[in-house]
């Protein structure tokens, strides 16, 4: 059975390519973990962690800089 993750996924932090993070993040996680990816684009990390665990998110997986 596939467990269920949130990545909450900050595009904006490092210096890195964000599209080429998520692509190297999903390479590794996808084959055992389905994977629900939240961007903090327009919504702060603490509050996408809530609403993922509202919606039974076995495990948080955070992705980002300093502030995330």
């Amino acid at each position: 059975m596939t467990r269920s993750a949130c990545l909450i996924f900050n595009p904006s932090a490092g210096k890195g390519n964000p599209v080429a993070d998520l692509v190297a993040i999903r390479e590794v996680l996808e084959s055992q973990i389905n994977l629900d990816i939240c961007p903090t684009h327009e919504v702060s990390p603490s509050q996408l962690a809530r609403e993922a665990i509202e919606r039974g998110a076995e495990m948080i997986i955070v992705s980002g800089g300093d502030g995330t």
